[in-house]
């Protein structure tokens, strides 16, 4: 759907919607490729927790378009097709280095730019969905959106860990 001058807040929420859709179900697939890259136990764990969400994602997102009367057709989202593309040449130069130990942090990373993007989209299309009183759209937004920021949370954690035992590592060695 492309958005001319005429554009409504309507027409808006629709083309939000449809993108994060897309980013949505491209995730699926990528999430499971992502776990299994992962040589922490917690970072596969979590990436596998978070794609198991991404399911959910999926289909209030499904459930949102078509309370607006729209079918659930997906959107390409730039932002993400940019991070993949960088995950996919840090993970290149990594395998050639075979530093398993910066791996994970380097996929974590990844993961938090990625959390970072779903976030900024939903917060805006929840609110445009605030705007134009779609409040069965917020109620599926506002779900996402809390397993998003969860998800950064999570990942910072995982990430501080691992960077504190890398540390601790370095100094011991």
């Amino acid at each position: 759907m492309a958005l001319g001058h005429e554009a409504n807040g309507r027409d808006l929420l629709l083309a939000e919607l449809q993108t994060l859709l897309g980013l949505e179900r491209r995730l699926e697939g990528v999430l499971p490729l992502w776990a299994s890259q992962a040589y922490d136990v917690q970072t596969r764990h979590g990436i596998e927790r978070h794609a198991a969400e991404t399911r959910q994602h999926v289909l209030n997102l499904e459930t949102a378009l078509r309370v607006l009367g729209a079918e659930p057709e997906a959107l390409p989202s730039p932002g993400f097709e940019g991070l993949e593309d960088r995950h996919a040449r840090d993970r290149e130069s990594l395998v050639n280095a075979s530093r398993d130990d910066l791996s994970d942090l380097v996929l974590l990373a990844h993961t938090a730019r990625v959390e970072h993007l779903e976030i900024a989209e939903y917060e805006v299309a929840a609110q445009t969905a605030e705007i134009l009183a779609e409040e069965d759209v917020v109620d599926l937004l506002a779900a996402n959106l809390e397993d998003e920021r969860r998800m950064l949370d999570e990942g910072r954690a995982v990430s501080h860990r691992l960077t504190s035992a890398l540390a601790r590592a370095r100094v011991g060695a």
